[in-house]
């Protein structure tokens, strides 16, 4: 259960930065 919660975490952060990224990009 917690590596999931670990996981989930993991690919919330991920889209996180992508969405960061794209910003800068604009």
């Amino acid at each position: 259960m917690r590596e999931c919660a670990k996981n989930l975490d993991f690919e919330e952060a991920m889209r996180l930065r992508d969405e960061i990224a794209k910003l800068k990009t604009l």
